[in-house]
Order: C-alpha cells, then sequence, then structure tokens
C-alpha cells in the first residue's frame, strides 16, 4: 500500500503543468462596410493578426472605433476559426455606416448626412370636382427606433397641403401608431368657396389577421369654410382595413379595402363635409 501511495505521489509531482495556449487572432474580417475599405477599418480598430486577444482587448477595439465617429453602430465579434485548435481565433468587425460617407469625405458633416438620409416620394392624386393634387414627400427612416418614419408631405394643385407626419410599427409591425399635423387649402367646386383646415390626427392600428387590420383615430380641426363658417372640429372613430397584399410595392391579384367611420355629436358639420371615409380597393 505504502508502494501504491508513493508511485501516486511522484507522478503527480513529475507532471508537467499543462498550460492553455493563448488565444491570437488568426484572421480579421470587415462587414457592413460600403464605402470604407476593410484596411481603413482594421487600422482604426488598432488590431492586427497574430496579437494575444481577450475580451478587454476586443472591448477597447469597439471603442475605438466609436471614438472616430465614422459609424453609427459598431459591433466587434470573437469566432473561432477551427474545432481542433480553439486558440486560433477570427474576430469580425461588423460595421454601420453613417449616411453621407463617401470615398472623399469620410466623416460627413450634419449637412451631407441629413441631405444623404433624406427619401424622395412623390405625390399624385386626382379627386372628382378638385382636379389633381402633385407634389413630394421628403422621408426620415428610424428616427424613434426602428420600424418608424417621419415625414414632411407638400402638394399643390387641387389641394394644397403640407405638414408633419410621425409613424411607428412595433410587434413585428403587427401593430401600428401615428401622429400628424396638416394645413390644406382646397377650393370647394359646389360652393366654390375656399376650404381651409388645420388639423392634428392621431391613429392606432393592430393586425388581428396577416389580412385584416382594426384600429381607431381622433383628430381636431380648425376649419374655416368661405367667409361665414369658422368653427373647431372634434371626431373620432373605428375602422377596418382588408389588405391581401402580399407585397405593397408591387400589388397583384389583391383586394385593399378600409372603410370607417368618425364624427362628434356636437359638431358643426361645414359644408361638403362627410363623417364617411370612403372605401379604396385595388
Amino acid at each position: 500500500m505504502r508502494r501504491i501511495l508513493l508511485a501516486v505521489l511522484l507522478m503527480a509531482g513529475g507532471a508537467p503543468c499543462l498550460a492553455q495556449p493563448q488565444e491570437t487572432i488568426g484572421e480579421i474580417r470587415v462587414h457592413g462596410n460600403h464605402t470604407t475599405p476593410d484596411a481603413d477599418v482594421i487600422a482604426l480598430s488598432g488590431l492586427a493578426p497574430g496579437e494575444v486577444v481577450s475580451d478587454a482587448r476586443l472591448a477597447e477595439a469597439e471603442q475605438a472605433l466609436r471614438r472616430s465617429e465614422r459609424f453609427e453602430d459598431v459591433d466587434v465579434r470573437k469566432r473561432f476559426r477551427s474545432i481542433e485548435n480553439a486558440a486560433d481565433i477570427l474576430v469580425m468587425i461588423v460595421i454601420d455606416e453613417r449616411p453621407g460617407v463617401s470615398a472623399d469625405d469620410p466623416t460627413p458633416g450634419f449637412g451631407a448626412r441629413l441631405r444623404d438620409a433624406i427619401q424622395w416620394l412623390p405625390i399624385l392624386s386626382y379627386t372628382e370636382g378638385y382636379g389633381v393634387a402633385y407634389g413630394i414627400r421628403a422621408a426620415f427612416a428610424d428616427p424613434v427606433g426602428d420600424d418608424s418614419r417621419l415625414s414632411f408631405p407638400v402638394s399643390w394643385g387641387g389641394e394644397r397641403r403640407a405638414g408633419v407626419e410621425l409613424e411607428r410599427s412595433f410587434n413585428d409591425q403587427r401593430t401600428r401608431a401615428g401622429v400628424g399635423f396638416w394645413v390644406n387649402r382646397r377650393v370647394n367646386p359646389f360652393f366654390e368657396a375656399r376650404d381651409f383646415r388645420q388639423q392634428v390626427r392621431v391613429e392606432a392600428d393592430h393586425a388581428v389577421q396577416p389580412w385584416l387590420r382594426i384600429g381607431a383615430g381622433a383628430r381636431i380641426a380648425n376649419v374655416e369654410f368661405g367667409s361665414g363658417y369658422d368653427a373647431r372640429h372634434v371626431a373620432a372613430g373605428p375602422h377596418v382595413t382588408i389588405d391581401t397584399r402580399i407585397d405593397p410595392l408591387f400589388p397583384r391579384n389583391a383586394v385593399h379595402a378600409r372603410i370607417g367611420w368618425d364624427g362628434w355629436p356636437s359638431n358643426r358639420e361645414a359644408p361638403g363635409d362627410s363623417r364617411r371615409m370612403p372605401a379604396a380597393t385595388s
């Protein structure tokens, strides 16, 4: 028994300590850059192949990229390049470049970023009796979080209108909410009178089925009609939308219809007003 115990002690004392090999960077990849070259991104991070890597070193590289103020978002990730060699590390640098970045101007100012972030959409509509309205809508994506939009529509012609609208979706776009302010002017074709309105509206809806949305809205409007009518309208009511389009940008073989009602008992209705919202189909 003593001999066995002595042998075990000798083996334990003579066994070499197996040290874990240090993790080193074998490769660096950059994703998300459309203008800034990979070499520039890697140089800004301060990382280099062959360097010993740690969580603290990667966090330092991420902060260095953020301090450069050339990117909207930065994420530095560690990945293993090999199953057999756990010390061989791949570093992924995922970036989101700022709007307005170009090869000639890698750090654009506020004006350049604002100009590049604007999305321009045309406005063209026809209403019987009022004629053609035309204009443009300037929009900004994600101003208050993901799936949000801030837009400024301006139109001329049959309906002169200017406004600001803010929309946002939640729950994977199943729930939508929005608020808007508009000033619009048109001439009523029957009374040949000026119809001038300033309006604030809030609205929300929820998809109970992929093709069916139920919601409600409310509005407050100052209405001036002709020279003898000046009043404030308050209205609220529900609406239902049926939309079987798979892709709204390329609708085909689908139905898109919306119907609703809004009103308020104390409103004094202006000539030409309608409390029932028209249905639209496609």
